[in-house]
């Protein structure tokens, strides 16, 4: 079928949540977007700063540097280096933050940046729901630990694209956390749902918690 925003021959993915209907590369190129848009308007990244880029272990990560590093490319004096983390999902992430935190203080980065998707962002807020302690939250793009921003910043400009768009265009499959399965299910019951509450627990949490 042909693809209605660039007339490709190729297979189609619907967005459901926006009725979108895209080829793959069209696919990629509004990831690429969105990614962009999310950097800009939340100025993440400076021109000239120096980024650890923490590389997950989840069977889409490879294409989730692919994008950043496509992203990268428009700003020549951006260094990135990425800091591989075998064996960990973004669920295990917290475990490694203050190590993570220390070495790249010490090592000059100006930003972490860390691949959290908006499926990941909103299981963070669910577990803080829970457990009512704030481990690592989202806001903005911006990461909070504890509710005080970390030094380096920790960013990630994945927060508004969902990961099971990465996961069709790679062609895998993903074991899902019994928490993933769960925000998955509710996008897949009402889609939007995710977007709607990543905007909404914004306003919540400015409002209530006391971050720094």
């Amino acid at each position: 079928m042909k693809c209605p925003r660039c007339g490709r021959d190729d297979e189609l993915y619907l967005r459901k949540y926006s009725g979108e209907i895209l080829c793959r590369a069209c696919l990629k190129n509004s990831i690429l977007n969105k990614v962009r848009r999310t950097v800009g308007r939340h100025d993440l990244l400076e021109r000239s700063c120096s980024l650890a880029y923490l590389k997950l272990h989840r069977p889409y990560d490879d294409l989730a540097l692919d994008i950043f590093l496509d992203m990268e490319r428009r700003f020549p004096e951006v260094s990135v280096d990425v800091i591989g983390l075998p064996d960990v999902g973004m669920e295990k992430v917290s475990i490694h933050l203050r190590d993570v935190i220390d070495y790249a203080f010490s090592s000059g980065y100006d930003r972490i940046v860390i691949p959290a998707f908006l499926e990941d962002v909103v299981v963070l807020f669910v577990r803080y729901i829970y457990t009512g302690s704030p481990e690592l939250i989202f806001i903005d793009g911006i990461g909070y630990v504890m509710c005080h921003r970390t030094n380096p910043p920790i960013v990630s400009p994945f927060a508004e694209v969902m990961s099971k768009e990465l996961v069709y265009l790679a062609g895998i499959d993903e074991k899902l956390t019994p928490m993933m399965k769960f925000v998955r299910r509710l996008e897949k019951d009402t889609p939007g749902a995710l977007y709607n509450m990543y905007h909404s627990y914004h306003v919540l949490l400015k409002n209530s918690l006391n971050l720094s």
